[in-house]
């Protein structure tokens, strides 16, 4: 196709994000490392150093860039906290540890500094990237959230979990607008 094809060797990854621009890709490791990629060489231009906590690695379940792409939010699995890193220097920007569930998907708005998270036994909730508050909790799953996603409009967001449903979510009045229920995640994807 004359496409330029860029082949990453990054096989301990368990998290992956594009910047909205596509200059970047983040990788988020399990043991708790996150690597920014230029798209175009493949280089590394900038390594986050690794969280732990009481010693023990505190693995990068999911991330995602925030709107803009001048920021990147990162869920860390051991101490249940959302992470708000800079793009261009690493600088942590933000801490927001929540006591409960692990945390195990993240989802950036792609307009506007919200996030959403899912974790376990159906938490998911809004957090503003901005004020550093969170928003709202939305309740319906009543298993492990295991991906968002935001529409690229932004009026949705989408939820699956291993409760083997598939919600959608009205962003303007935050109601739960669809279940689709019955389907069933692979083996291999469900641990």
């Amino acid at each position: 196709s004359g496409e330029k094809v860029l082949v990453i060797d990054e096989q301990e990854a368990i998290s992956i994000a594009l910047r909205p621009d596509s200059q970047q890709i983040a990788f988020g490791y399990w043991q708790g490392q996150i690597k920014l990629l230029d798209t175009d060489t493949g280089e590394v231009q900038l390594s986050i150093p690794a969280k732990t906590k009481a010693g023990k690695t505190n693995a990068v379940r999911d991330l995602d860039y925030g709107y803009d792409g001048s920021w990147l939010v990162a869920v860390y699995r051991r101490d249940h906290s959302v992470q708000l890193w800079a793009t261009e220097t690493g600088e942590q920007l933000y801490s927001f540890e929540r006591t409960g569930p692990f945390l195990h998907s993240v989802a950036a708005h792609p307009s506007k500094p919200l996030v959403a998270v899912g974790g376990e036994y159906g938490t998911l909730f809004l957090w503003d990237a901005e004020t550093r508050k969170e928003i709202k909790v939305l309740e319906g799953h009543t298993a492990e959230i295991k991906t968002l996603h935001f529409t690229l409009d932004g009026n949705y967001l989408v939820s699956s979990a291993e409760d083997r449903t598939i919600r959608v979510w009205d962003m303007n009045t935050f109601e739960l607008l669809d279940i689709l229920d019955g389907y069933t995640i692979p083996q291999q994807f469900a641990s």
